[in-house]
């Protein structure tokens, strides 16, 4: 037996030591792996720590650029309110201040890439100071301020401003030559976009609202006048070559000179144009019978009253629609009739450079004094004159829903009065208007045949140019 035990000795001891080494060595192994396994959970922890920190800064730093918008906005507010201000001091004493011109460049450079959204120069504020007729699709041009009509594709109000010196000759930069209808706008969504090709063959002129002569200050100005869905309508074309045209003339060369400023606004107006009177029914050959008494039902005192009887039917109201044609593929409206309505001030303008208040006015002569004319987009005889046409400013409101100077007490007399009550309405005659037009279309000629033309027609009418 002890021969056996000490022959199994050596194999049992170096067994367990075989067992002790392999166990080491996996002891060794996992320890190994352990350390790495948390040399790798300590990456990773440090990988998160430093994305939270940098998501911690990213957020402060949000919040900062926040923190500055808003508070660039208060300031551009802030501003703003001051500068309107400025504007209402400069507007009492007649003039505007050269600094705040200035200001105003600096906060609100004139970056017109076609229009914008907001207003970004003095004369916008200016134009604003009144209230604007609505708040639809505005969008403020470098000489004026638009609203769109998107299902018409025409504008629904389009406002001015005019004095003597725009039309003075160092002031007249922007060439017609250069400008071109379009109404491949960005402002304008392209599913709202009218296009020259819709007026081709209509039998309806291109119809400024704002007249391209009045916006020649520069050329983007005048080419901002072109564009369809902002300035144009479907115009009549004997109306706007003739009466229209002798509206505009009236406005910039007559009333510029009476007055300083000269706030405008036009634009399109639908009304009812047919009329169905109802049908007369014949009277029948014998009478009719005599209706039946009139119920009676007894009063307090005991007493019969005879209750009177309701008519059975009242008289049929004649019927009338708005009706109105569209033309090409964009379904461009033809407006019915067309607005302008003029607000002056009654200081009378002494000189195109001169900006001191006229101290000839009488003081207790209204503040204002406003002209609403609402003219038929058709030709218009030429003996009809401008007053034939003149309508309360109320009228030209009910029929077209806007409010025309909403932030101006108009029913208050002192302050607003009638403008043909202040100045002679006459527009000039088709003759003068023809000897006024002589100029335009020398201008206007492409080549020395279309100059030689005209000359000639002036020659043959002996009418002597100066």
């Amino acid at each position: 037996m002890r021969r056996v035990v000490k022959r199994a000795a050596p194999w049992l001891l170096g067994g367990t030591i075989g067992f002790y080494s392999s166990k080491s060595v996996f002891i060794k192994e996992r320890n190994a792996y352990e350390t790495k396994m948390q040399a790798a959970l300590q990456e990773a922890n440090d990988k998160i720590k430093t994305c939270q920190e940098e998501v911690v800064n990213m957020q402060e730093s949000h919040n900062h650029k926040l923190q500055s918008e808003e508070k660039l906005s208060r300031e551009l507010a802030m501003a703003r309110d001051k500068l309107t201000n400025e504007l209402e001091i400069a507007r009492e004493h007649g003039q505007l201040h050269e600094a705040t011109a200035s200001k105003i460049q600096q906060l609100f450079p004139e970056t017109y890439k076609i229009a914008d959204d907001v207003p970004r120069s003095s004369l916008h504020v200016d134009l604003s100071q009144f209230g604007l007729p609505s708040e639809e699709h505005i969008h403020f041009y470098p000489s004026f301020i638009s609203s769109s009509d998107h299902q018409k594709r025409i504008p629904n109000w389009v406002i001015q401003k005019l004095n003597l010196s725009d039309f003075l000759e160092e002031n007249m930069v922007g060439n017609r030559k250069h400008s071109h209808f379009t109404g491949k706008v960005e402002h304008i969504p392209t599913e709202f976009q009218a296009d020259n090709k819709d007026y081709l063959g209509s039998g309806w002129s291109r119809g400024h609202m704002v007249p391209a002569g009045d916006t020649r200050r520069s050329q983007e100005a005048l080419d901002a006048t072109f564009h369809l869905n902002s300035n144009i309508v479907p115009q009549h074309f004997h109306n706007n070559m003739h009466f229209w045209y002798r509206l505009e003339v009236f406005v910039k060369d007559t009333l510029t000179k009476q007055f300083s400023d000269v706030y405008v606004i036009s634009g399109p107006a639908f009304l009812p144009t047919e009329f169905e009177k109802p049908v007369e029914q014949p009277e029948p050959e014998s009478p009719p019978p005599p209706p039946p008494p009139a119920p009676s039902s007894p009063s307090e005192d005991g007493k019969e009253v005879t209750v009177a009887r309701r008519p059975y039917y009242y008289p049929r109201k004649p019927r009338k629609w708005v009706k109105y044609q569209v033309i090409g593929d964009n379904n461009v409206a033809v407006p019915t009739h067309l607005f302008k309505i003029v607000l002056v001030h009654p200081r009378l303008q002494s000189s195109p450079s001169s900006s001191a208040p006229d101290t000839n006015v009488d003081k207790e002569a209204p503040e204002f004094y406003v002209g609403a004319f609402l003219i038929p987009n058709e030709k218009i005889p030429r003996d009809h004159d401008l007053v034939d046409y003149e309508v309360p400013l109320e009228q030209i409101e009910k029929h077209t829903g806007l409010r025309f100077f909403p932030k101006l007490d108009r029913h208050n007399m002192k302050r607003v009065g009638s403008l043909c009550q202040r100045t002679i309405c006459n527009l000039m005659t088709e003759d003068q208007l023809d000897i006024w037009n002589l100029s335009r279309r020398i201008e206007w000629a492409k080549n020395q045949a279309e100059v030689n033309k005209v000359l000639a027609e002036i020659e043959r009418k002996g009418i002597e140019m100066e």
